[in-house]
């Protein structure tokens, strides 16, 4: 297994930006997606007040962030095929009650935009990815244990990967 990870982190390492690091129910998942999910997870991680982030450096963790890619890729996959779809109201009424855009209880457009632009991202982009996280949802609901098995492997695999990559007391002091 370490040799597998090792070979995985080496060729991420290596790989150009529009490299597929896998491919899935007929599309890619692109270097640039996966950095940018290993981004999102380190600035969940600050978010949370995690202090030492080098824990994401692991082989690992890596493989834990690819694999989460896959299967929302095969989630994806599926929700095409059944074809499910998120209205533009179901997508307007998810996103005004997201807390990051609250302010004094009620959605702000300024706070949505500032946001937005401190993400450098577009609003059309930002809609199209929560659009995609809402039907992959649906999809999720649809097939209750599967879902919420693999999202438990992966929450679990996270926090084994975290915990036993992290440095012992012994080696902090060296």
């Amino acid at each position: 297994m370490p040799f597998a990870l090792f070979g995985i982190d080496a060729y991420l390492k290596n790989a150009g930006s529009d490299a597929a690091v896998a491919k899935v129910a007929g599309s890619s998942v692109s270097i640039v997606e996966y950095r940018n999910a290993m981004q999102s997870l380190r600035n969940k991680m600050q978010s949370e007040g995690q202090k030492d982030l080098s824990l994401l450096d692991t082989p690992q963790a890596r493989l834990t962030v690819l694999n989460r890619l896959i299967n929302t890729r095969l989630l994806n996959a599926e929700a095409q095929d059944r074809k499910f779809k998120i209205s533009n109201e179901q997508l307007s009424e998810f996103v005004i009650t997201l807390p990051e855009f609250q302010q004094n209880g009620k959605f702000s457009q300024e706070v949505y935009d500032k946001l937005l632009t401190q993400n450098q991202m577009t609003p059309s982009k930002f809609e199209n990815m929560m659009r995609g996280e809402l039907v992959t949802q649906q999809v999720r609901d649809g097939i209750p244990p599967l879902a919420n098995a693999i999202k438990a492997v992966e929450d679990r695999a996270i926090k084994t990967c975290l915990l036993y990559t992290s440095p012992s007391p012994r080696d902090r002091t060296r």
